[in-house]
Parts: structure tokens; sequence; C-alpha cells
């Protein structure tokens, strides 16, 4: 069947279930029926803090517009779209918007100048004449999953529920952590096409290169479990560089067109026919919790009517013991994370003395080794400090991964564990219901949201190794040769415990802040799941009581039948395009 007969049906689909919904359902209903008059494809740039995402939507647009930067910068999901003019769209949570110059994007949706979103905004989108966003295609930049912000990543998971396809964002250093690998199988269940960039190779030897691109590659496939997924190592930075400067062949070397040739083939060819199956997804999952809801109200009613509330009132209190769950899973990670800020310190001391001695044996091993010993005392303490510096970065550097990646996974544990736990009770919920009530709900889970990451935001400056005082004048360079150099051996490894010390204490500090910030975020994330559970079962029972006792109780009845058989009949219309729209698209 043709896209345009597809899109003919969708249409009054979506109308039908907008004219049943109200409040939220209803805005997200209307946004979808905008973007498919609009033959509108959301393509979603996603991925964790720090990996590149702005600056690949840059290389993408040949020009940088997005902000970017070492750290997490991006706040809000910038919304870009194709636009002869250019301009700026800023529309705020009280209803209104404002046209800003495209210069000012900065302004609005960046951590530095829009902390904690102060100035209340809904939605940025940006309108540029680029090549990119041509035919309809809108590309979104998402703050980082993962961030030292919390809302960061609660602004990330929100604008996952409305994308089409994505962009994943990965960095070649490490080339995938844990959470990336959730963040992989979410975006990977919830997206009609997935696409891998493997960003900064630019840091990678040719061997290390190769070495990274197998382990991804090995991780999505058990990820995704088998589902092939193509990996694109390129240099985000490098492609921009190039595109702005013209250089062809600096451009070809960065790997971008690689990306931008399977990228823009697939629009080319499939974006139209998955943007029906898309829409047709979003909206039948409204479609399914709009149709729970509508049935266990008109149920609880009917028993109720009937003088059998007590089968009503057995169902209410499975569904309240969905209120226990956060409570429970607040304890759950509470007890975990005090067994990993244990452990960590536990590991601490040992740990620091372990890298000590080794870099002892090290510095010493260095000076023994190196044309160093003819070298003027200054120079030749300042030739060790450069080396230590350099060690001593290395060490804490690889003991901070360790235990990002170590806490992380206890997480990553954790969330597994009030995961089950909360589909537990969603099983007993909708066991109850089928029981009691005679009704078979469909009961999702909710929506999860990103699994928080541990990620230590540690800059060492100069004060990683040492700084010469201006007392140490004598020995640098008033002592003769070989004494002024075995002081400064002296001096450089007498100092070393110390410095050692300091900078595994300062990162052990830091790991503390960060494993706690991620458990803060962790016993969110379980308390907003449990809400969401059970909110709409609640409404539904208590519309149920209201109607038990309401004059016009049958015809509330009626109109509750006549909504169940139109929910049922749009939802099978729904299921009819997605199959039409997997032929079309070449999936069957």
């Amino acid at each position: 069947m043709a896209d345009t007969s597809l899109g003919d049906r969708l249409g009054p689909v979506l109308d039908g279930l907008t004219a049943l919904a109200d409040g939220p359902d209803a805005a997200e209903l209307a946004e979808l029926r905008g973007r498919l008059a609009a033959q509108r494809f959301r393509l979603l740039v996603v991925g964790e803090a720090k990996r590149g995402k702005s600056t690949l939507i840059n290389a993408l647009l040949g020009r940088p517009l997005l902000p970017s930067g070492v750290t997490p910068v991006t706040a809000l999901p910038t919304e870009l779209r194709y636009g002869q003019t250019e301009q700026l769209v800023v529309s705020y949570l009280d209803g209104t918007s404002a046209h800003r110059p495209l210069a000012d994007l900065p302004r609005f949706v960046t951590e530095q100048h829009n902390p904690g979103n102060v100035l209340e905004v809904a939605r940025v989108t940006a309108y540029l004449p680029a090549p990119a966003l041509a035919d309809g295609v809108e590309i979104v930049d998402t703050p980082g999953t993962g961030s030292v912000f919390a809302h960061n990543t609660t602004e990330a998971t929100a604008v996952l529920s409305t994308m089409d396809a994505a962009v994943l964002v990965l960095s070649a250093d490490p080339p995938l952590s844990g959470s990336e690998r959730d963040l992989l199988q979410r975006v990977h269940e919830r997206s009609v096409a997935l696409f891998v960039a493997l960003n900064k190779v630019e840091r990678l030897r040719a061997d290390e290169r190769d070495e990274a691109l197998e382990f991804v590659r090995k991780h999505l496939a058990d990820a995704v479990a088998g589902d092939p997924i193509a990996v694109y190592p390129l240099s985000a930075r490098d492609a921009l560089t190039a595109r702005a400067g013209r250089d062809a062949a600096g451009l070809a070397d960065s790997g971008l067109p690689a990306l931008e040739r399977d990228l823009y083939g697939y629009l080319d060819t499939h974006r139209i026919a998955d943007l029906h199956r898309s829409l047709a997804r979003h909206a039948d999952r409204i479609a399914a919790q709009l149709t729970d809801a509508a049935a266990l109200t008109l149920r609880s009613a009917e028993l109720t009517t009937r003088q059998d509330g007590d089968r009503v009132a057995r169902f209410r209190r499975q569904v309240s013991a969905l209120d226990h769950h956060a409570a429970d899973a607040a304890a759950i990670v509470t007890a975990g994370t005090e067994l990993v800020l244990a452990t960590l310190n536990r590991a601490a001391p040992q740990d620091t003395l372990e890298a000590t001695r080794t870099l002892r044996a090290d510095l010493t091993g260095w000076w023994e080794g190196r044309e160093v010993t003819a070298l003027p005392p200054a120079r030749y303490e300042d030739a060790g400090r450069e080396y230590l510096v350099e060690q001593i970065r290395s060490v804490v550097d690889g003991w901070r991964i360790q235990w990002e990646n170590t806490a992380t996974a206890e997480l990553r544990e954790l969330d597994e564990r009030l995961t089950a736990a909360l589909e537990e009770r969603l099983a007993a919920v909708r066991d109850t219901a089928r029981d009691e009530l005679g009704l078979s709900l469909a009961l999702p889970m909710p929506a999860e949201s990103l699994l928080p990451q541990v990620d230590v935001d540690l800059a060492f400056g100069a004060e990683v190794g040492m700084t010469v005082a201006v007392g140490d004048t004598v020995r640098r360079h008033l002592m003769p040769g070989q004494l002024g150099r075995t002081m400064a051996r002296r001096h450089l490894l007498d100092e070393l415990d110390i410095l050692v010390g300091k900078q595994f204490g300062r990162t052990r500090s830091a790991l503390q802040d960060a494993i706690t910030t991620a458990s803060r975020q962790l016993r969110a994330l379980a308390r907003r799941r449990a809400e969401d559970a059970v909110s709409g079962l609640v409404a539904a029972l208590d519309a149920a009581n209201a109607m038990a006792e309401a004059s016009d109780a049958d015809d509330q009845r009626r109109a509750l039948l006549d909504r169940i058989e139109r929910l049922r009949a749009l939802r099978a219309e729904l299921v009819r395009i997605v199959e039409v729209s997997d032929v079309a698209s070449g999936r069957r």
C-alpha cells in the first residue's frame, strides 16, 4: 500500500484517540498528529554526557551551531528543523513563546546559562536552511544521560518516548560502559531504526581503534539479541574542522561520510513508512492505557453497584501494595549504597599504598634508565617531576575509572532487583484483576528512566604533581651537579607519598559524592516508577466509586462501553497500520 494511503488511515485514528483523551495524553496525541501532517521524522541523537553528541550534530550541519564543551553542556533538548529564515523559537511552560536570534541558543539550553531550567523553558526549536534537515527530518540534540546534573538525565529520558529513529553516540574512551549498554537496549526497543557512532577515535592508535570497535560490536550484538547494528568509528571534532575548512581529505579521514551515507540513505528510502510505524506505536501505547482505565472503571463500578464491592476492595488492596514499592526500594538502594561506600573506603588506603610503592619503583627505574645523569639539578628535577605527574595522573585515573565502573555495576544490579520486584507486583495486580474483576489488563511497566551512572568530573591541574617552592632555589641551582641531582631525587621521593595520598584522597571524595548522587537519583527513579504504575489505577477506581453513586450511572456505563469499543477498534486499526508499514519498510 502506498505511504500516502497509510497516512490517510493513521490520521483519523489519531483524531479518534485525541477525542477520547485529555491532559498529557491529548497533548501527546496532538503532537503525533502534527508530525503526521508535516511528515516530520524525529531523529534523536542520544548518549551519555561528554560523548560529543552536540559536536556530531554540528558536523552534520557543517557549522558550530550547538554549544559543546568538556563538561556537560546541554541541559534541555534542542529541536532542529529546516527553515529558510534562521531563527529560534522558545516555548515556555506557561504557554507563551518568543522568537529569538539563533545566536541566543546557549542562553536557553545550556547548564551554564539556564541551570536547572530556571527560565522555565518547555521546548527550544531552531530553524535553519541545512541540507541535513531537508525533507521533514527533525534532529534533536538531547542532554547527556548519567550527567552530574540529575535533571539532565530526566530531560533525556522524557524525550526518548518521542523518537522515531536514533543515533547513539559512544566514546572511544571507554568504548561502552554498563549504563550505555542499558541505554542502548532502551533506545533499541523504542526506535524504529538505530545507528551507533563510536566517537573520538582520533584519540586512539590504529590497533586500539580496531580493538575498541570489536569490543563495541560484540557487546552490541549481546545487548540486542543479535539484531545487526552498524557501528561507525569517527571523529566528530575532526569532521567539523574539515567541513569548516572545506578539507575533503580531512572529512573523509574523519569517518563521518560513512555514517552520513547510510543515515541519509535510510531516510530517503524508509523515512515515511517508518514514520507511520513509529507514530502508530506511540499512539497504541497511549490507547492501551486509556483502554485499561476505562475497563477498570466500568467493571469496578458494576461490582460495587451489585453489592460485590469486596472483590473491588481486594483489588484495591493489591494496588495499594504498589505504594510500598517506593519505600522498599529506597531502603534497598540505601543499604546497597552504604555497602559500596564502605568497600571503597576500605580499599582506598591499601590501593594508595600499593600505588605509592609502584610509583616509587617506576620513578627510580625511569631515572636509572634515562640519559639524565648529566643534566643540571634543576632540569634533572623537572624531568622527574614531569614524568611523575603523568604517572600519578595515569594511576589515579585508572583507579577512578575502575571504581566508577564498579559502583555503576552495583547500582545496575540494584536497579534490576527493583525492576523485577515492581514487575512481580504488577503481575500480582494483573492476576487479581483477572481473578476478582474478570479483566485482562495490559498494565505495562512504566516507561523506564535511565539508570544513573557514577561519573566523576575531576580535573587534574598542576596540583596533580607538585610545584617548586621559592625556598627550593638552593637545591635546584646552587648545589654542585651530582649533589644537587641526589638532593632533587631524594626530594621527589620524599614528597611522593604525600602527593599520591592527596590525589587518591581527592578522587575518593569525588567518588563518594558521585555514588551518593547516583544513589539519590536511583531512589527517585524507583519512586517515579511506582507512582506511574499506581496513579492510573487509583484514578480509575476513584472514578468507579463516583460512578456507582451517581444518579446517571446507567448513562455513564453506556458511555464507558462505547468508549471501550471505540478504543479497541482504534487499536485494531493501529495494529494493521504497523503490519502494513512493516511490509513497506521491508521488515516482512
